[in-house]
């Protein structure tokens, strides 16, 4: 999360007071709702990036993630016993509950970054399917992984690997955030490679496609939002 923000701030030009950033005991529930409420002065000339970097999957162990069983599962104190139970107790949320909230934000343009699990099977709540999305309005989204694949840590395990290669395009990478979004894509999916190969027999164990960790970022650009974002030097 840090390295993203750092590597967005330099090469947009970022403020630091135009940042908020919500991580581990901050990043429950009841810490999404006060940060989209701090977001409600935004207005028709501003911009939103949202990288978001969590766990996600059905919410029937063993289907597929889709727009409409995706749950996102939030910071909690002790892990809950079961999905259902979370989500009951509103302390983990569905992807298009997270979407909704997204969308009530009032800013002229919004690009979504997210690094999850399946985390294409989602895409279409931002920028198109879901009920309350202003269609009016420039949206973009990044995601980590195609909709039947999985989101993988890098080598070292220290962070998620789409994150990482994304961080280090950032930095190295001339052009527009489009150009950027292009190289962390192609980056992950070459070194997802080795990572996958090395796993295999315990993704074949745990029942999934043993190509399910061929990682391959997807990019959604309708109204070249990204292009248009220029990296400064």
């Amino acid at each position: 999360m840090a390295a993203i923000a750092a590597a967005l701030q330099a090469r947009l030009g970022i403020a630091d007071e135009n940042v908020l950033s919500l991580v581990n005991s901050g990043a429950t529930a009841e810490g999404l709702r006060k940060g989209v409420a701090q977001l409600q002065d935004l207005g028709p000339s501003d911009r939103l990036i949202i990288f978001a970097n969590l766990h996600a999957g059905a919410r029937i162990p063993g289907t597929m993630a889709n727009a409409d069983n995706d749950v996102f599962v939030l910071w909690t104190e002790e892990e809950p016993a079961a999905m259902p139970f979370a989500l009951a107790r509103g302390d983990w949320i569905t992807a298009s509950v997270f979407a909704g909230m997204i969308h009530s934000i009032p800013a002229g343009e919004i690009v979504m970054i997210l690094d999850a699990c399946e985390s294409d099977a989602v895409s279409s709540l931002f920028v198109a399917a879901h009920p309350d999305n202003d269609h009016v309005r420039p949206e973009a989204v990044i995601t980590s992984s195609r909709a039947d694949q999985f989101a993988n840590f890098n080598a070292d395990v220290t962070m998620a690997l789409f994150t990482q290669e994304l961080a280090q395009a950032l930095h190295s990478t001339e052009g527009s955030l489009l150009n950027a979004a292009e190289d962390a894509a192609s980056r992950t999916a070459a070194a997802a490679i080795p990572i996958c190969d090395a796993m295999s027999d315990q993704v074949i164990e745990d029942g999934f496609d043993p190509l399910s960790c061929r990682q391959q970022p997807v990019i959604h650009d309708p109204d070249e939002l990204l292009h248009g974002m220029a990296l400064s030097g």
